[in-house]
């Protein structure tokens, strides 16, 4: 059945075309919040919300491309990646490919072959003692597995020698090219296939909604690489798939653990909160000043990236992304900023590429934009739009708090400003690029503030006193901990939580709300889930 579905696929370089429609898709579940309870989920095998297929994105297409061939990918021209949802993730699993993107991966997969050094691929394999098509047979078997994730079907591996013995004509190099350019732009390397075994009966049946399936190993074994290191699976763990080791949780939690000794894990987590907290959308922010040019803003990537790497080298935990120190940056680009700093920043919102990127556009409130996206990323409680304009009275030296506060008494607006402004006010020492100020024209500056908490039981304030005092809280609050896990969860599962992921979702958040919050712990907890051994959807 499932060797069927894949080899129905056709193989070549219009390969793409046959994933335009809605492969793997199912409805979108019924929305609704998940909570964080205590419901008894001891026998929680069908606890998976549905899901979609979904194609790499253009990290993962790159990093999978140079792991297989050791080969960099142009990807410069690849259209934005979609996201699902809240999540800042990219996905790719809410839209289909467009024409663009279809010859995108044409001239990208021409360029790579191209560029390949064929001798080297074909190893140990002798040509003077055996053929040329036995060689191409043994390098299209070990690239297909990597590609694919998976060992080629024997159809499938007969499909790319046909394609290699076409170009064979020119020579042997051109048909290793023609068969591995093709292999390229199948859907079975660009989209993460999971067929999965349909669940029997007692063990989490199929309901009226969508079926249930267990992944295979190496389905599981994709997860696993894409989850950790936002690439294709290696050779180790491709062998583990391969001997059953990834059918129990436990080889499941072994391969991740080894997975995030890697170095790769720590880029993956320092991809994770720049997302988080959208420093990676600079590029896209409108400043007046002069001194905002790209240089200033490598600068401020490159430090978001390396503290969060010191972070996550160190520490790995959600309270230390929020509280460590920040040293002052020795990049010159970077002095507009650093100038007259006291050096008393603390946590990554207090980093001149997180100040900088909120708000987007030029404004004379950026407390509620900083609050706002504070509220959003980090504290998962997105707040709608404005609904109406308010028309500030008189003008004059009048602080943000001042005017603002004419939002935070207007009943059509209390409620959004007060979880925003407050927070905001926090961050007030920084301007628009993130540089110190003790005083403006009005004198010092007042950075008091709270955070608005509710939940069903109630709300409360929870106050905060300045940027470092904002930082110590958020790093120590569950609600934090909580978000990071649905974070997590949605760049795992290319989706928002459903209501059937509510106890897949509480294990990772029972970790992150321990301690100080360990990330690797979370995420061993995460990959031992239903959410992440299962799919629902045909």
């Amino acid at each position: 059945m499932r060797g069927a579905a894949r080899s129905s696929a056709l193989l070549g370089w219009s390969i793409v075309l046959g994933c335009t429609g809605a492969i793997g898709e199912t409805p979108d579940e019924p929305p609704g919040p998940v909570p964080f309870d205590e419901r008894d989920c001891s026998d929680a095998a069908d606890d998976v919300g549905a899901g979609r297929w979904r194609r790499l994105t253009t990290t993962q297409y790159g990093n999978a491309v140079r792991d297989l061939l050791g080969v960099d990918a142009d990807t410069s021209a690849f259209l934005p990646d979609s996201v699902a949802g809240d999540s800042p993730f990219p996905a790719n699993s809410a839209i289909h490919p467009q024409s663009v993107d279809i010859d995108n991966y044409w001239a990208s997969a021409g360029r790579v072959v191209d560029a390949l050094d064929v001798s080297g691929l074909v190893g140990d394999c002798d040509r003077a003692t055996r053929s040329d098509e036995a060689c191409a047979a043994e390098l299209l078997t070990s690239v297909g597995r990597r590609a694919y994730r998976r060992p080629l079907e024997p159809a499938e591996l007969e499909s790319l020698l046909g394609l290699y013995r076409l170009g064979a004509g020119l020579d042997f190099e051109t048909g290793i090219q023609t068969a591995l350019r093709a292999m390229l732009q199948s859907p079975h390397f660009l989209y993460l296939e999971e067929y999965g075994e349909l669940v029997a009966d007692g063990e989490g049946a199929a309901d009226d909604d969508s079926t249930l399936r267990r992944l295979d190993g190496y389905e599981v074994a994709t997860r696993l690489s894409i989850l950790l290191w936002d690439s294709i699976p290696d050779e180790a763990l491709l062998d583990a798939a391969a001997t059953g080791a990834l059918e129990t949780v436990e080889g499941i939690e072994a391969e991740a653990r080894r997975l995030m000794e890697s170095e790769r894990f720590v880029d993956v987590q320092t991809d994770f909160y720049t997302r988080v907290v959208r420093a990676d959308q600079l590029d896209t922010v409108s400043r007046a000043e002069e001194e905002f040019d790209e240089p200033l803003r490598d600068a401020m990537r490159a430090e978001v990236r390396e503290y969060l790497h010191d972070v996550s080298t160190r520490e790995g935990t959600v309270r230390a992304v929020f509280t460590e120190p920040v040293p002052i940056s020795g990049d010159a680009a970077l002095d507009v900023v650093y100038g007259d700093d006291p050096g008393v920043r603390v946590g990554l919102l207090s980093l001149p590429g997180v100040l900088a990127s909120s708000p987007p556009i030029e404004s004379d409130f950026v407390p509620t934009y900083r609050g706002s996206a504070i509220r959003a990323n980090v504290l998962c409680d997105p707040l709608p739009p404005p609904a109406i304009a308010i028309e500030f009275e008189g003008g004059g030296a009048r602080t943000a708090r001042e005017r603002l506060r004419e939002h935070q008494d207007n009943p059509g607006c209390a409620a959004c400003h007060r979880k925003m402004d407050p927070i905001g006010f926090a961050l007030e020492n920084f301007d628009d690029l993130g540089r110190w100020h003790d005083a403006d024209a009005e004198g010092t500056i007042d950075v008091s503030g709270n955070i608005l908490l509710t939940d069903p039981s109630g709300s409360r304030d929870v106050a905060i006193d300045g940027a470092v005092e904002l930082g110590e809280t958020l790093g120590d609050l569950e609600e934090v901990r909580e978000c990071m896990a649905r974070q997590w969860f949605r760049r795992t599962a290319a989706r928002d939580a459903g209501r059937r992921d509510g106890c897949s979702l509480q294990s990772v958040a029972s970790v992150l709300t321990t301690g100080d919050g360990d990330t690797r712990e979370a995420l061993v907890a995460l990959v031992r889930t239903a959410a992440f051994r299962f799919r629902r959807g045909d």
